[in-house]
């Protein structure tokens, strides 16, 4: 188990970022806003590994369709598992910022496929619409305490 006191994080480069050949990418945007990745692993998740990642997410309606994010991505179920450290020094941004959000920035809005209005207008809607918007490239959990016990 990692310390508790030290900055460290995981994230998730989901099997739709990796279909699409941006791992590599998203990696280097994470060094360029000062996190240094100290260990990456390519797997293929359970359901019971994915739930647990999410499980923070249980309440939410979309759980199912994050979980789903993780393991049912039909060109690719492999993920890429990060341990990332930030570098007091020079980071700008934590894992969260860094990640941002589809509609407004950071690595979601930089390499996303999908708006929510775009599908929409195109007559996308339930469970279709939902999985194509679990579909967001990266997953770093909500908290460091999250992080230990996942790792």
């Amino acid at each position: 188990m990692i310390n508790r006191n030290t900055k460290f994080t995981i994230m998730f480069i989901k099997p739709d970022a990796v279909r699409d050949d941006l791992a590599e990418q998203i990696l280097n945007d994470f060094l360029e806003a000062g996190m240094t990745p100290l260990f990456c692993k390519q797997l293929e998740l359970s359901v019971d590994q994915a739930t647990m990642i999410y499980r923070d997410h249980a309440d939410n309606p979309n759980f199912r369709f994050a979980i789903g994010s993780l393991i049912e991505e039909v060109d690719c179920k492999t993920s890429i598992l990060v341990l990332l450290k930030k570098d007091s020094d020079n980071a700008l941004l934590t894992a969260q910022e860094i990640k941002g959000r589809a509609d407004k920035n950071g690595i979601r809005a930089k390499y996303r496929r999908y708006l929510w209005t775009e599908l929409q207008e195109k007559g996308i809607s339930g469970d279709e619409l939902s999985t194509m918007l679990s579909r967001n490239r990266v997953h770093i959990p909500d908290s460091d305490d999250h992080t230990c016990e996942i790792l």
